[in-house]
């Protein structure tokens, strides 16, 4: 009786299984806004030590405390809030260049005594004030860049990428090699972006056929 059963039992067509496209996905772990900030406040605290650190070893430059780094860390902040809203990943990137101006400044006093903060680099409280604004403004860009298509992924990178070969430029005009990196990273940073679009928006229609 059980061999008749199986017998007469439906078989799934092997063929038409074996014909199926097979569609590999892949889940990719994105931290809570909370994880994110807290992420962002941490690398904005050692990007500021790491800048002084860098400003006063003699023969090293890294481009660790250039416009470009900083404000790649903010909007870095921003592509981190891609599970939350555009004010949000603002909050988040001021707060990262804040604890990156808190902590350069900090080591300053606490490893250079008798230096005046304000001879370092300018007024700390004014450096506090771009660095929340620029903070601000890129980490929306970034969040933009991370969370949109097309046309907006596109020109989210356009500021940054700016920043870079601005800050680049000095390298073909005598100053460190290492400048070079940023004029590489300018000019690739809006064509991969592109090319991610045009990616993103081929897989969106492949999975709506």
């Amino acid at each position: 009786m059980r061999a008749i059963r199986e017998a007469s039992a439906p078989r799934p067509d092997t063929a038409r299984l074996a014909s199926r496209p097979v569609q590999a996905t892949t889940t990719i772990a994105r931290p809570s806004p909370r994880t994110a900030t807290a992420l962002a406040v941490v690398l904005g605290a050692l990007l500021g030590l790491l800048s002084r650190l860098e400003e006063t070893a003699s023969g090293l430059s890294l481009g660790i405390s250039s416009n470009a780094t900083w404000l790649a860390v903010a909007f870095a902040a921003g592509a981190l809030q891609r599970r939350t809203i555009v004010p949000r990943a603002a909050a988040a990137g001021a707060l990262a260049l804040t604890a990156a101006n808190a902590s350069y400044y900090a080591w300053i006093a606490a490893t250079e005594p008798g230096t005046e903060l304000a001879s370092v680099a300018g007024s700390p409280f004014v450096w506090l004030v771009l660095g929340a604004a620029g903070g601000a403004v890129f980490a929306s860009a970034g969040h933009l860049w991370a969370t949109q298509r097309a046309v907006v992924r596109v020109l989210a990178a356009v500021p940054l990428a700016g920043v870079c070969i601005a800050d680049g430029i000095t390298a073909l005009t005598g100053g460190p090699a290492a400048d070079a990196v940023g004029l590489a990273v300018g000019a690739a940073l809006p064509i991969a972006s592109a090319a991610s679009a045009v990616q993103r928006t081929i897989g969106a229609a492949l999975a709506a056929r």
